[in-house]
């Protein structure tokens, strides 16, 4: 009972640090899909029942799922153009009729850097993934073998480059 979190803890790893941009995608859209299964069977509860109301869910749920993904990166890049205005507005806060073109200005450089850091989740994601892949991995291995600690950090930045390597290739 007491190997069950490290080989959970090598599992998820290991499927972090091969698959972690793909789970995330179906995480995220697994996450529209119940938030569509939950609100048609709260919606359609209202005037239906049995069957009906079933597919009604799925339906809804499909709905959601099916426009997950973009809703998501519309999302971030709405969040991250804000947080860039919210960060540059208080250096050039000069609202005088003159000086408006500061706030256009301001507003365009908020919306290019959301629509790059769009265009950059999956290279983002696929590091990111990959780093806790192998986190979890030179984590709990220890539990099982007996690894020097210099082997263990070597090891560590090779699983990297190799989860990046192979989630970079895949589609």
């Amino acid at each position: 009972m007491s190997n069950v979190t490290p080989i959970l803890g090598i599992i998820i790893g290991v499927l972090l640090l091969f698959f972690g941009y793909k789970l995330q995608k179906w995480m995220v859209i697994l996450g529209w899909f119940l938030l569509g299964y939950m609100l048609g069977g709260y919606i359609g509860g209202m005037f239906t029942e049995g069957t009906i109301l079933l597919i009604i869910q799925i339906a809804c749920g499909l709905l959601l799922a099916g426009g997950g993904w973009k809703l998501e990166k519309i999302a971030l890049c709405v969040a991250i153009a804000y947080y860039t205005y919210c960060v540059l507005v208080p250096y050039n806060f000069n609202f005088f009729p003159e000086h408006l073109y500061n706030v256009a200005t301001i507003i365009g450089i908020s919306i290019i850097v959301g629509i790059v850091a769009v265009r950059f989740i999956r290279p983002i994601l696929i590091l990111v993934t990959a780093f806790y892949g192998a986190t979890m991995i030179v984590q709990y291995l220890p539990t099982f073998v007996n690894i020097p600690s210099k082997v263990l950090t070597i090891g560590f930045y090779v699983l990297i480059i190799i989860g990046a390597i192979v989630q970079g290739n895949t589609n």
